[in-house]
């Protein structure tokens, strides 16, 4: 049996958990799972002070069918040896491996209910950055300083192996700190259907841009309000989903500008349809593991304009990226693209693209590594 830990619900499905559970739905063919994780009530205490945000319920009707088996952490679990202790307990004791999205929540988890000899049976899987570039709150230096340190070091050395999904992480897991036991096999995604692979938008006059995610500092909405009050009403259009703590300063700051719309957070229908109506993600985030909202744009054809740290892991076909994450650089990427206009936006140049996503990030391609190099019995 393997145990799939983590803080957030499965059901908030943000980029972490919606990759757990297909991990597990995956291995379920062949070996018996648990998804352990917070109950919502402790997830939504620790999102409002911490996080300034809760977890909400996003899973689709259909996932929620799903007979995946769960197991929620609830306040009175936390009495050592109360029924619920137990419980936890055993299923991590039972487990064969114990795969973790590995930050400190999840690690206070692991040690509490299944003691501190468990981390030679687990994988760490690093679905957050490692270290932050950039630290614009008191939590992103913690978080730099905690993942950083011998002590953490002495930890990820202990765990069976570490499953990292960019190029980034594993350099400085492989160089910096020496690690030995580091496996690089990035996020993935399902194939595209027939019917969407038919959507194709080709607008020759506006260069048509989107932006998926959390409107925050972190993920580089700053940027994103800057650049819409800053380029030309006639040649760029924005597009943006998502909700988050500067989604005021959005709506504010560029209330009086015709070349964007907002459309809030989208499930995962309607979001497909924007993506192709769009040609490019802008997505300028200053922090990521590997985005599955990058790989939903490859998936449909559109170009990356993001940081150049963070999009080091995709080929130059596929993106056109800032150095240093700058509005100014920004506008002449989009300037480029917006006189080149065969390159950005050709139906040969996003067949292109699909193909790459297919060939690299596919869950037919991905799927079967992980299981092979991370859950294999004889790894």
């Amino acid at each position: 049996m393997i145990a799939f830990l983590s803080f957030a619900p499965v059901e908030f499905m943000g980029g972490a958990e919606k990759m757990m559970y297909k991990l597990a739905t995956f291995i379920k063919k062949n070996e018996d799972v648990v998804v352990i994780n917070a109950d919502k009530s402790i997830a939504n205490i620790y999102g409002s002070v911490v996080l300034k945000r809760k977890f909400p319920d996003r899973m689709t009707n259909l996932e929620k069918q799903n007979s995946l088996p769960k197991m929620k952490i609830h306040f009175a679990d936390f009495i050592p040896y109360s029924n619920g202790w137990k419980n936890i307990h055993g299923q991590l004791k039972n487990a064969r491996l114990i795969y973790i999205k590995y930050e400190v929540l999840e690690l206070f988890f692991l040690f509490y209910f299944g003691g501190f000899s468990i981390i030679k049976k687990t994988i760490a899987s690093l679905h957050s950055p490692l270290l932050y570039d950039t630290h614009h709150k008191l939590s992103d230096r913690l978080h730099t300083l905690i993942y950083s340190s011998k002590f953490n070091r002495m930890v990820l050395k202990q765990t069976r192996k570490i499953h990292v999904l960019n190029i980034r992480d594993e350099l400085y897991l492989r160089e910096k700190c020496q690690l030995k036991n580091v496996i690089r096999i990035p996020n993935s995604l399902p194939l595209m259907s027939r019917q969407e692979k038919q959507k194709i938008h080709y607008d020759k006059n506006k260069l048509s841009l989107l932006f998926v995610g959390e409107l925050s500092i972190r993920k580089g909405a700053d940027i994103l309000i800057e650049l819409i009050q800053n380029v030309s009403e006639d040649d760029y259009f924005f597009s943006v989903a998502g909700d988050g703590p500067m989604r005021n300063n959005l709506l504010n700051k560029c209330k009086q500008k015709k070349n964007w719309k907002y459309f809030g957070y989208l499930q995962e229908e309607k979001l497909k349809k924007l993506y192709a109506k769009n040609d490019v993600l802008f997505a300028p985030s200053r922090a990521e593991g590997l985005s599955l909202v990058m790989l939903e744009a490859l998936s449909h054809g559109l170009k990356l304009i993001g940081y150049d740290t963070i999009l080091s892991d995709f080929s130059y076909l596929a993106k056109s990226s800032s150095k240093h994450n700058l509005v100014k650089e920004y506008e002449s990427i989009l300037g480029k693209m917006y006189v080149d206009k065969g390159d950005r936006v050709s139906i040969q140049t996003k067949q292109k693209i699909k193909d790459y996503f297919v060939n690299n990030f596919s869950d037919k391609i991905i799927l079967p590594i992980i299981q092979e190099k991370l859950f294999a019995i004889n790894t």
